[in-house]
């Protein structure tokens, strides 16, 4: 049946795991994901969204201590401790 899919190495649950993951990058709903997959409960969603959701709120952080050192917020200050020259 693998054969069938394409290359050798897919697999059926492969491909599906993974247009789920696309579904929630592009921000479906687990609502919306579980529709277009036919589950019957939100509990395949919500087990599948945690990765997006992991995967999201990484990238966010990453903007944000970007933003902080274009603005030089880090040069200045870094956990509530004041860094550089001290008087």
């Amino acid at each position: 049946m693998t054969a069938a899919l394409g290359p050798p190495g897919l697999s059926y649950h492969g491909l599906r795991k993974r247009q789920t993951d696309t579904l929630f990058e592009v921000g479906c709903t687990e609502k919306e994901v579980a529709s277009i997959l036919g589950w019957r409960t939100l509990q395949m969603a919500a087990h599948y969204s945690h990765w997006a959701d992991q995967k999201r709120l990484a990238q966010s952080a990453i903007r944000k201590l970007e933003n902080a050192d274009r603005r030089g917020d880090r040069t200045k200050k870094q956990n509530g401790i004041k860094i550089g020259k001290h008087r």
